[in-house]
């Protein structure tokens, strides 16, 4: 088979893959814009803030699996590779029985302290009560996950993500149906927490399966227990959990703040506009779930140059991607929150988006991927750091603006540590591993993409001068449609390199013609 052919194959299957995990977070993103609204007006802007700040919270537990989860993904893709069925099923099973220990650990620590976080919090007596349940059931659905997260993670590692994205997308049906029910027939917080832990559930029992079905010989016994193995996981892992302790603060550490600062019903305020940023960045993280295997493929077999391009073309297209989003939300968003979520998200979220827009695309959109290709290449600990040095700044910078100037500026202030950290120390780390220039390497991502910026922005500003402003959703939806329409051509003519260009069009060509 030749270079070229093999070449084709492995972009065709890398785009099926990222397709796939697409699939999913559009379905996440249909089914969140129906259920938030619903959520802020059956249970109150109050409650909603509350429900923000639990699932806040519940992030930090998942620092519990001491970086098994990462260490599994790039062990197991690792020893794939060189074709050691033996050292998966140890990676696998040292993965299952310490993640077990460490679900349980976390679900009691949850209970023990359940009381004195709900009084950390500016929340009347009601609101601390639910807040207490709320966080119990959250918690204990987040400790079944823990339990269950080698298998995801060994499906990802093994180029499995179709599997894992058509569980992610049943689990979440179950959820949005369950939540939806809960709401429409007069429930509360507590009924509503156990209509989302549903739906995680069944999707980590799916996984599960899959794993067993999908992973030849894969065996999770105590025989297969080994402690060199053990040192190996954790060796990695501890080094990647000070990044996941690192980033858990960072993105969950300002709804605490405000929450800490001000009323619950801020909490809402400030965490919604970011909400719907990040249903794109998941996109963007769902396509890391897919890189960081792929690096520690290309990486064993020492193809650098390679390893480099490969994260530059892939950072420049999620980049392109991202950017009518970005724009959209420029120019719609304050329309489109009032329209969805009422005016007074509107009016106290809507200016929060200039700060989250410029930090998702150039920290987020632009460079997820190559903190992935750290983790894929062993250097999550020099991206620690980096992360501890965000972290620094964003303690600092944040309380400080938020007590004397408000959200806007506090909202500023984080944005523009990641956007410091993430955006121009991550990348420059890639480089220096690698090899690569770091001037190449950033005008590869940045350049075209930008440049398809400017007729974005004259498109939006066109339709604004047209009368096409957003005031129902018909319009709002058009506006969308066109922009995104526009970047899909741009992109095509400007973005994609010439091979990844025939591999599209082929792609596209062929299921079109399966379809007609």
């Amino acid at each position: 088979m030749s270079r070229t052919h093999t070449g084709e194959a492995a972009a065709r299957r890398f785009l099926v893959n990222v397709l796939w995990n697409w699939g999913s977070v559009v379905a996440n993103l249909f089914l969140g814009l129906l259920l938030s609204p619903l959520i802020i007006r059956r249970l109150g802007e109050e409650r909603y803030g509350i429900w923000a700040l639990v699932f806040a919270m519940v992030e930090y537990l998942w620092m519990f699996d001491l970086g098994l989860r990462t260490a599994v993904v790039n062990r197991v893709a690792h020893y794939s590779t060189l074709g050691e069925r033996r050292a998966v099923n140890q990676v696998l099973s040292v993965a299952v029985f310490y993640l077990s220990f460490a679900a349980a650990a976390a679900a009691l620590l949850s209970l023990a302290f359940r009381s004195r976080v709900a009084a950390f919090f500016r929340i009347g007596a009601a609101g601390a009560s639910d807040l207490e349940w709320v966080l119990v059931i959250a918690a204990l659905g987040a400790a079944f996950s823990i339990a269950m997260m080698a298998f995801p993670a060994a499906l990802e590692a093994t180029q499995h993500f179709k599997a894992v994205n058509r569980n992610y997308v049943t689990g979440l049906s179950i959820r949005a149906a369950a939540c939806a029910a809960v709401l429409l027939s007069g429930g509360g917080l507590r009924a509503l927490a156990l209509a989302t832990v549903s739906g995680q559930a069944v999707a980590s029992w799916l996984n599960a399966r899959a794993a067993f079905r999908l992973i030849p010989g894969i065996e999770i016994r105590r025989a297969h227990l080994s402690r060199e193995r053990f040192r190996e996981m954790l060796s990695f892992g501890v080094r990647t959990l000070s990044g996941g302790v690192l980033l858990a603060i960072l993105n969950q550490g300002p709804a605490l703040i405000v929450g800490r600062m001000l009323p619950a019903a801020f909490v809402g305020f400030y965490t919604l506009p970011w909400k719907i940023l990040n249903y794109m960045v998941e996109a963007i993280s769902r396509i890391g779930f897919v890189t960081a295997p792929t690096t520690a493929a290309s990486y064993a077999r020492g193809e650098r140059a390679e390893t480099a391009r490969f994260g530059m073309y892939l950072n420049r297209y999620c980049l392109a991607l991202f950017l009518p989003v970005g724009v959209y939300m420029l120019f719609y968003g304050r329309a489109l929150l009032e329209r969805w979520v009422g005016e007074r998200f509107s009016e106290v979220g809507g200016p929060l988006l200039v700060p989250f827009v410029a930090a998702t695309l150039l920290g987020m959109a632009a460079q997820y991927n190559t903190s992935s290709m750290l983790y894929g290449i062993s250097r999550h600990g020099a991206y620690a750091k980096i992360l501890l040095v965000e972290t620094i700044l964003l303690l600092a910078a944040f309380p400080a603006a938020l007590a004397l100037e408000g959200l806007v500026a506090a909202a500023w202030a984080g944005c523009a540590a990641m956007m410091l950290c993430r955006g121009l120390a991550t990348p420059r780390l890639l480089c220096q591993s690698l090899g690569f220039p770091f001037s190449a390497y950033m005008a590869g991502i940045y350049v075209r993409p930008l440049i398809t910026a400017v007729p974005l922005a004259a498109a939006a500003l066109a339709m604004h001068g047209a009368g096409l402003r957003g005031r129902s959703w018909l319009e709002l939806a058009a506006a969308f449609a066109i922009l995104a329409a526009l970047q899909l051509v741009l992109i095509d003519r400007l973005c994609l390199e010439p091979e990844h260009r025939v591999t599209v069009r082929r792609w596209l060509a062929q299921h079109l013609s399966k379809t007609s």
